[in-house]
Order: C-alpha cells, then sequence, then structure tokens
C-alpha cells in the first residue's frame, strides 16, 4: 500500500494496541471478549473505523481504563477501582422551599 494511502493511527487506536499489548493479549482475544469480529477490532486500532460508544465503553471496563484515556483527553490511567467515589448530597427539588434558605426580602 503507498505510503500517502495509509490511515494515520489514531490517539484511540495506539491506546488500544498499547493496552492490548501490556495485557499480552492478541487482537483475536481482545474481540472475543467484546464480541467482536478479529478485523473489528482490528480495524478500532489501526483508525480505520471508531467503535460507538458501548464499545467503548465495554473496552475502557475490559483495560480498566476511562474512555477519557481511551479518547486521548488524559495521559495517564487510573484504574477504575482506584477511584474513591464520594456521595453527592441531596438537593431540594426545584421549587420545594428551602427551610435553611434565608427569607426573601
Amino acid at each position: 500500500m503507498d505510503k500517502n494511502k495509509q490511515k494515520k493511527r489514531t490517539a484511540l487506536g495506539n491506546r488500544l494496541r498499547t493496552l492490548r499489548r501490556y495485557n499480552g493479549m492478541t487482537q483475536r482475544e481482545v474481540a472475543a471478549r467484546l464480541h467482536l469480529e478479529r478485523s473489528s477490532y482490528a480495524y478500532y486500532e489501526i483508525g480505520t473505523t471508531e467503535p460507538d460508544l458501548h464499545t467503548l465503553s465495554e473496552i475502557a471496563g475490559l483495560f480498566q481504563v476511562s474512555t477519557d484515556y481511551l479518547l486521548g483527553r488524559g495521559e495517564y490511567t487510573i484504574p477504575i477501582g482506584s477511584i474513591r467515589w464520594v456521595p453527592v448530597p441531596a438537593f431540594p427539588a426545584a421549587g420545594a422551599p428551602n427551610k435553611k434558605a434565608p427569607p426573601d426580602p
């Protein structure tokens, strides 16, 4: 194939390839875990096609990284299990009176 016609590997493709190799997996193994054909997964790595949102989420879960990392929006991998989730306090429904708020002037 002519070098000018070759697709440029995307950030997503680079990260997929790196994560797959780091985890000692073949394209066939990753594709099987994602219920895809090997060629479909290979196209993600070389940048011919991109996964849909559901598949992107499945890939992130498989490799235990964020979708932001896969998309090139972060430079570091942070295992999902190491994230400390903080509960968000409940807020009163819109329009409900807030007993702690000062009265309107």
